[in-house]
């Protein structure tokens, strides 16, 4: 039963690191998002540092319920 449980534990968590990254070009900005956001403030300084005049905030889509960090920046 535990057996059981975790492997749909892990095949869940497989599907949430593939499906994890969300990339789109409008007007010369790229947004990439990445599971996992415990703040706006941690999400900004994280896609500041990682991409030039990069932003964050953390967002939610619709019908997904883990919180997820959004970048916004130049391509």
């Amino acid at each position: 039963m535990l057996l059981m449980k975790m492997e749909k534990i892990s095949i869940f968590l497989l599907i949430l690191l593939v499906f994890s990254v969300e990339m789109k070009v409008e007007a010369e900005r790229c947004r990439l998002a990445s599971v996992g956001c415990s703040s706006d403030a941690v999400c900004n300084q994280y896609c500041w540092s990682k991409y030039p005049n990069g932003h964050g905030e953390c967002y939610r889509p619709a019908g997904f319920p883990i919180v997820q960090c959004a970048c916004t920046y130049d391509c």
